[in-house]
């Protein structure tokens, strides 16, 4: 037998050899590695993929917070959604589950489905029991069905039935592992093929920071930061309401009326993504993470105008792709991620405008800072007063007689800001009805609390002192440092720093004087509307003193060495500065962001949209449906978010033509029995659907129970 599969292999390998032979294989051994590395890359890929647990951890919805020691379990509200890879073979699940009793509970009946098909259902014993069930091919989700009681010893809580464990297991090799293997594959050789040609023609640090900065705000976007802010709902509606009508949800025209809760230019960039996903909170964090992503390319870019070198320019570039507190607005639906890109950009096109004063570079910057002043109401100040201090600079270094080449851009300007300026001056009247029928207009102009109210709380530890880490950052050192480069280059640089022929690098002051023009503006618009959100207009300039210290650091580690190694030097400088700085933000991003907890302070009321959809299908079912607005916030729009319109369809939802009522339910009873619980992503509270009958009417309740 051994010599004859010796024989079979002899055989089989001296064919291929000819084969080769006949294809002129000779011609191609030189890229024999390559074709290696792309084979092994794919076998990763698909090893990676299939290696993936089916369940997703990350975004099962329906219990509270672990506990319990020394066998950890959790708790379940009524409704448990485990959702699923979906597998084209069939799926073993494994599940231990309990149920302890307490005096007047009955022992609750469990029942689970594959999707929205019954499996099976039981009554779970008090003592942990394991179940094995086989889902079938293509389930996208199981679902734990239990009857829910309040919790005894005062506890707030409606629980279900106790979980310690769930797993499961795919019978055989996953063809879809294959398939996401393929599309990864071809997503990446996509990817570096880009880069190779932005390489070959100079702008591959462009293309990397901006790769690096894009796959930092998309890694887990649909759950991190976890949640769904009023302003994400509100932008969503915008965009929605935008495409049915082309009016925003008071009835606007093109939704261009200013106001502190519009944002037009957000909800314009989402409607494409809101046509394909419908008003879901994944659709306006793309247009966000895509947006600042934006702001490392600008950042490099920018330095690398102002002729700072280029390994602190990539310095400059990488602090603006990981500061915490710009990847923390960029992984959500905020108009704030906007406001930096959009004041990153047109910093960079004033720069260049300033420099060559063509029609070509005027009209760029009036491109740019046109939309942008539909980005947000705290934004337009600031762009009037760099407009104002670049036309000044640009007649100071080119001369009246220059105005006839770039007028061209300065009428486009003013064109395009025509519309929110008429609308500021002559604001259109709110309309009497909502987007939608039942929903008050009323009821949606509840003040929001924007998320960005977390952003000064944590400004600290995510700028300087790296989230409570041992490590201190010298982001403030460099900024610091970085400004009396700037002074040093406004001061004409009369009085010289090195007697060597080579000198600190000097940028044009004209461009330098553009940065400080940015910086007064961003003080200005802070000081007329102060917020967190103006507060981010000083974010480019921040990021450009950062980038001007690490210049200094580079010039200082040149002079005290040798010619031939000032390079090695200069670089080894960079990169030194680049992991005291990077490092702490990475174990933040990895730590804080991605695990799940929302940002301090942020109003993301986990779970209300999920109650609200539910709400929504239990309204046909009643007469009237009351949101308690004492422990929700703007809960009219988590309402329309959670049960879209439908594109194409001139008639609401029957759902949504119920009366709503957004009211206080202190004084409504507490001690009634849930239709549904829905815990939030961490746990810690609920939100709760209950039925009361009152004045001979049926009323659905939804108002969120704290957890003790």
């Amino acid at each position: 037998m051994a010599a004859v599969y010796h024989g079979i292999v002899g055989f089989a390998a001296g064919g291929i050899m000819r084969v080769f032979h006949a294809l002129h294989w000779g011609r191609m051994n030189r890229y024999w590695h390559v074709l290696l590395a792309l084979f092994g890359l794919f076998a990763a890929l698909f090893l990676a993929f299939n290696a993936r647990p089916p369940i997703r951890w990350a975004v099962v919805r329906g219990w509270y917070s672990q506990q319990g020691t020394p066998t950890p379990y959790r708790w379940m509200g009524n409704r448990l959604v485990v959702p699923l890879r979906a597998q084209p073979t069939p799926l073993d699940v494994r599940l231990t589950l309990a149920s302890p009793l307490w005096p007047g509970r009955a022992a609750p009946r469990v029942t689970l489905l594959a999707d929205t098909q019954p499996l099976t259902s039981f009554v779970v014993p008090e003592l942990p029991t394991t179940y094995t069930i086989t889902l079938p091919i293509d389930t996208m989700a199981l679902v734990v069905q239990s009857t829910a009681d309040r919790a005894p010893q005062g506890d707030e809580r409606y629980l279900g039935i106790q979980v310690f464990d769930m797993s499961a297991q795919a019978q055989g090799l996953s063809a879809l592992a294959l398939r996401d293997a393929a599309v990864a594959f071809a997503g990446l050789c996509l990817v570096a093929a880009v880069i190779g040609w932005c390489l070959a023609r100079g702008y591959g640090a462009i293309a990397g920071l901006f790769v690096l900065a894009l796959l930092i705000r998309l890694w887990w976007l649909r759950v991190a930061p976890p949640g769904f802010t009023p302003e994400e709902a509100a932008s969503l509606i915008d965009a929605q309401s935008l495409l049915l009508r082309a009016r925003d949800r008071f009835g606007n025209v093109l939704g261009l009326a200013p106001g502190w809760d519009s944002a037009p230019l957000l909800a314009y960039l989402e409607m494409p993504f809101v046509a394909v996903l419908g008003p879901v909170p994944l659709a306006g964090r793309l247009v966000s993470a895509c947006a600042g992503a934006f702001t490392a390319p600008l950042a490099y870019a920018s330095a690398r105008r102002l002729n700072l070198p280029k390994a602190p320019a990539l310095l400059t570039g990488l602090v603006a792709a990981m500061l915490p507190w710009q990847i923390l607005v960029s992984r959500l639906a905020l108009p704030q991620a906007l406001v930096l890109a959009a004041w990153a950009a047109t910093l960079y096109l004033a720069l260049r405008f300033v420099r060559r004063a063509t029609r070509r570079a005027a009209l760029w910057f009036a491109l740019v800072a046109g939309p942008a002043a539909y980005a947000n109401d705290t934004l337009r100040p600031a762009l009037l007063f760099l407009l104002i201090w670049v036309i000044l600079l640009v007649l100071l270094r080119h001369g009246k007689q220059s105005f006839a080449r770039w007028w061209p851009g300065l009428a486009l300007l003013a064109l395009l800001w025509l519309p929110v300026n008429y609308l500021a001056l002559l604001p259109p009247a709110d309309s009497p009805s909502a987007s939608f029928v039942g929903v008050s207009a009323a009821a949606l102009r509840v003040p929001v609390a924007p998320v960005s109210n977390a952003v000064p709380e944590d400004l600290a530890d995510a700028m300087f002192l790296s989230n409570n880490t041992s490590w201190i950052s010298l982001t403030l050192p460099l900024m610091l440092l970085g400004l009396g480069f700037v002074m040093w280059q406004l001061s004409l640089g009369f009085w010289p720093l090195n007697s060597r022929a080579e000198r600190m690098p000097q940028a044009a002051r004209y461009e330098w004087w553009i940065v400080v023009g940015a910086a007064l503006g961003g003080l200005l618009a802070l000081w007329l509307v102060p917020g967190p959100t103006t507060a981010l207009l000083l974010a480019p300039q921040f990021v450009l003193c950062v980038g001007a210290g690490a210049t200094v650091i580079e010039w200082a580690s040149q002079r005290v060495a040798p010619e031939q190694w000032q390079r090695v030097l200069s670089w080894g400088s960079m990169a030194l500065l680049a992991v005291f700085l990077l490092w702490p933000w990475a174990r933040w991003l990895a730590r804080d962001l991605m695990d799940g907890t929302p940002p301090a302070g942020a109003n993301t009321q986990n779970g209300l949209l999920e109650a609200s959809a539910l709400a929504a299908s239990y309204a046909a079912q009643a007469d009237e449906v009351w949101i308690d607005t004492d422990t929700t916030v703007a809960p009219a729009l988590y309402l329309l978010a959670a049960q879209p319109h439908p594109l194409g369809r001139e008639a609401p939802a029957p759902s949504l033509m119920r009366p709503y009522r957004f009211i206080s339910l202190a004084a409504v009873p507490r001690e009634l029995p849930p239709l549904e619980v829905v815990p939030d992503v961490q746990g810690q509270t609920s939100f709760v659907l209950q039925r009361w009958e009152h004045d001979g009417r049926q009323i659905i309740l939804l108002r969120r129970m704290p957890v003790q």
